[in-house]
């Protein structure tokens, strides 16, 4: 059996007050920060991230976000795949694909890990520089 680790990045990480956020914490080891090459972008009431290939760019645009160790993967995967509306029972394209990416732990541990990717055009949305969805929403509570 493969090591089940999933890279979050948003309405998922562990101050979130989602109710998947808080099963992804009850049945999973928090690792510790991480990041994975690609870009995020604001899509309204949660963010996206598309790789650098999927979007033509191939720059060092970096998402923040945490890694976890899932302890149940039975039970949060499909969870969660619900939650992100990833799967054959949605609508296609899906709004998120899961799939295993590289993703750096603390900066320098590269791990392979499951990440919700963002499935459908990004036309239009704003794209978050700072790569920190947490960071993002902060800033903008003060300026708008």
């Amino acid at each position: 059996m493969t090591d089940n680790y999933i890279f979050v990045y948003g309405t998922l990480r562990k101050d979130s007050p989602q109710a998947m956020a808080r099963l992804l914490v009850a049945n999973s080891a928090f690792l510790g920060p991480a990041q994975m090459k690609g870009m995020l972008y604001d899509l309204g009431r949660y963010p996206g991230m598309v790789r650098l290939s999927d979007v033509g760019r191939n720059s060092s645009s970096f998402v923040k976000g945490e890694l976890f160790h899932v302890l149940d993967p039975d039970t949060v995967l499909p969870a969660l795949d619900y939650y992100e509306e990833c799967g054959d029972s949605f609508s296609q394209p899906t709004l998120y694909v899961r799939e295993k990416e590289t993703v750096l732990l603390n900066g320098n541990q590269s791990v392979q890990a499951w990440v919700y990717l963002y499935n459908r055009d990004i036309t239009g949305f704003h794209y978050i520089e700072s790569g920190d969805y947490l960071s993002y929403l902060t800033n903008k509570g003060r300026t708008g």
